[in-house]
């Protein structure tokens, strides 16, 4: 399960759920069939990139870098 939600004071969060109920906090995370190469992807594209440069999924939650 993956819980997306506002925080006042750190702006969106994402958290990662197993059925365990282990937790984990990601900037960007995936779920499903395709979840190797989509957190490959998004690895690949913020390695290349400096911090102050936004992000793809920066649109979908602003404030994530």
């Amino acid at each position: 399960m993956i819980l997306i939600g506002p925080d006042d004071e750190r702006g969106p969060q994402i958290f990662k759920l197993d059925p365990a109920g282990y937790y984990t906090g990601y900037k960007a995370t995936a779920s499903g069939q395709k979840q190797t190469e989509a957190t490959n992807f998004v690895s690949l594209i913020t390695a290349h990139q400096s911090v102050a440069r936004p992000t793809p999924y920066s649109r979908i939650c602003p404030g994530v870098r």
